[in-house]
């Protein structure tokens, strides 16, 4: 069984970091209060879905495309599917998998 709690941690941690070296290279010239100004509307335009309020058809779909590929990414493509949005992702075994399975809600870089 998925432990949800666990995943949305591991992301907070995984975006902070990712924010943090974003920040380092890309607004070296902006001051503190600028770097604020990006963030707090950055996370003004974030929406935060709770897992539970997605349908359990959602889910199962979500299950089935991914179990055989990386189940982490279970909750992900569930949401993506729930709310006919496109999956952003780097991972390519994982984009390569769904492929194949016929999933194609893709965001394209």
């Amino acid at each position: 069984m998925l432990n949800f709690s666990n995943i949305r941690q591991k992301s907070k941690k995984l975006l902070n970091s990712q924010f943090e070296s974003l920040v380092a290279s890309s607004f070296e010239s902006l001051s503190n209060d600028e770097v604020l100004e990006l963030l707090s509307t950055l996370i003004n335009r974030i929406k935060f879905y709770d897992e539970s309020l997605v349908s359990v058809g959602s889910w199962t779909e979500a299950y089935r495309l991914c179990r055989e590929i990386d189940l982490k990414n279970t909750p992900y493509v569930a949401l993506t599917l729930e709310l006919n949005a496109k999956l952003w992702t780097k991972g390519n075994v994982l984009k390569r998998g769904l492929k194949k399975k016929g999933f194609t809600l893709f965001h394209q870089a």
